[in-house]
């Protein structure tokens, strides 16, 4: 179990950039190179927010190909078992042309 061996190393914080609240739009935005890099992310964050590492997701909002709101970013950390202090949300900025 990789979050016991990272528990066990001495870590006691984790910053995971999620971005999205499905699979379909992880992929969009991230283009992992692995297969079921979604659910296998998923997983993790879950397994770092049982155990005693303190687990922080973020998500950039105003992402022009995924429209969610603060909220519905909010509510999915929270059904992963994340803390509501522990939810960053960050405005997307878009690129100088």
């Amino acid at each position: 179990n990789p979050t016991e061996i990272l528990e066990k190393s001495g870590l006691d914080e984790i910053r995971i950039s999620l971005n999205a609240v499905n699979e379909e739009e992880y992929n969009l935005l991230c283009r992992p190179k692995v297969n079921n890099a979604f659910p296998n992310l998923i997983g993790f964050i879950k397994e770092c927010a049982n155990s005693d590492i303190d687990t922080y997701v973020s998500f950039i909002v105003g992402f022009e190909a995924v429209k969610r709101t603060e909220d519905e970013f909010r509510q999915f950390a929270l059904s992963l078992g994340i803390k509501q202090d522990n939810i960053i949300l960050r405005d997307y900025i878009r690129p100088i042309d």
